[in-house]
């Protein structure tokens, strides 16, 4: 049976025979002499004789009453035995390297250098990932978005009114395709916010180029409270950039909210137009009953629509949201403060 036991001078653990117990066995990583403890025999095992020590003084030299055995300690007896194979010249056996040793720290810097990696990937996808669109508060920009949600309010880094947030065609944080039809729904429910509604319009026509096509329709009273129109402020499709903005700077500026239109005969009209939009951006803060019917109508016409809602009241921005979604876009939805404050820095009324 073999025992294991640490070398004297590089330490490494190491095995060798119990027959040698009491003995010198040789490291087999350093060649160093090595004493094999007599106390780490099995109970009833033969050892190895200890290795002989001086010979006995000649009998004229013997004292002439007994006397008490002489301790040795264990430190003296490794010295001892190790000096005596070295002067003898005996065979020393070598001991046989123990592999497993240092298995238990490999395991732990494998496990912790996994831990490290594992930590580091967290953190750093959590830092490179894309803010989705429409995760500004629950819900989405401001607190209602078209996917819905319940996550903290994201704060504003653009304003509205001078940038639209994007790289590219866009309008209020979010992407838009050529041709684009700007709904503005011109009742009186938007009296207070209708330039908010205008202002971020023509941000987002200097936003394109020549490439890009756009025109602008108005929701309108009828002649009668039962009746409602609807205006196209461009009679056709207008190039983008700041020709197209100035182009439709002055109708923009004349629009004036009064009535009720509604807002299933401006989407019918939107989708007469030829050729059709790719993208409708609608401004509204009234309610949209058949929100989810015309967002489906819209998606299997190919036409996105992207929702500006400039109020934060829940049952409004809800329809607003499912119109979008509906169609496959997305939305934001602005309280009258925000709005306020983002006219303010912009420095106009």
């Amino acid at each position: 049976m073999a025992i294991k036991i640490r070398c004297s001078d590089c330490r490494k653990k190491i095995s060798i025979d119990e027959a040698f117990a009491g003995g010198v066995c040789r490291c087999p990583y350093c060649t160093a002499l090595v004493f094999v403890p007599a106390a780490l025999t099995s109970a009833g095992s033969p050892g190895r004789p200890a290795a002989p020590g001086a010979r006995p003084a000649a009998p004229g030299d013997r004292p002439e009453g007994p006397q008490a055995p002489q301790e040795v300690s264990p430190e003296q007896q490794a010295e001892e035995a190790i000096e005596a194979a070295r002067k003898e010249g005996v065979h020393v056996p070598v001991a046989a390297p123990v592999r497993l040793q240092g298995i238990a720290t490999i395991v732990m810097l494998a496990v912790l250098l996994a831990l490290l990696c594992g930590g580091g990937y967290v953190v750093i996808s959590k830092m490179s990932r894309p803010r989705k669109p429409g995760t500004n508060g629950p819900g989405g920009n401001g607190g209602n978005g078209p996917n819905g949600g319940n996550g903290p309010p994201v704060v504003k880094k653009f304003n509205p009114f001078m940038d639209t947030g994007v790289l590219g065609p866009g309008v209020d944080g979010m992407k838009v395709e050529s041709p684009i039809i700007y709904c503005i729904e011109g009742g009186s429910s938007m009296h207070g916010t209708l330039n908010y509604a205008v202002a971020m319009t023509r941000v987002s026509v200097r936003s394109l180029t020549a490439e890009h096509k756009f025109n602008v329709v108005l929701g309108e009273e009828g002649r009668d409270t039962e009746e409602s129109w609807y205006r196209f402020l461009l009679k056709d499709y207008n190039s983008g950039g700041e020709a197209g903005e100035h182009a439709i700077a002055k109708p923009l500026d004349e629009v004036a909210g009064t009535g009720a239109p509604s807002i299933s005969r401006l989407f019918k009209a939107i989708f007469a137009r030829k050729p059709l939009p790719q993208t409708v951006v609608f401004f509204a803060c009234k309610p949209v009953a058949e929100a989810e019917e015309l967002g489906k109508m819209a998606k299997a016409q190919g036409v996105r629509i992207v929702t500006i809602c400039l109020t934060d009241e829940a049952d409004i921005s809800k329809d607003m949201a499912k119109l979008a979604e509906a169609s496959g876009g997305e939305g934001r939805a602005h309280s009258i403060r925000e709005l306020d404050r983002w006219a303010t820095a912009a420095k106009f009324e």
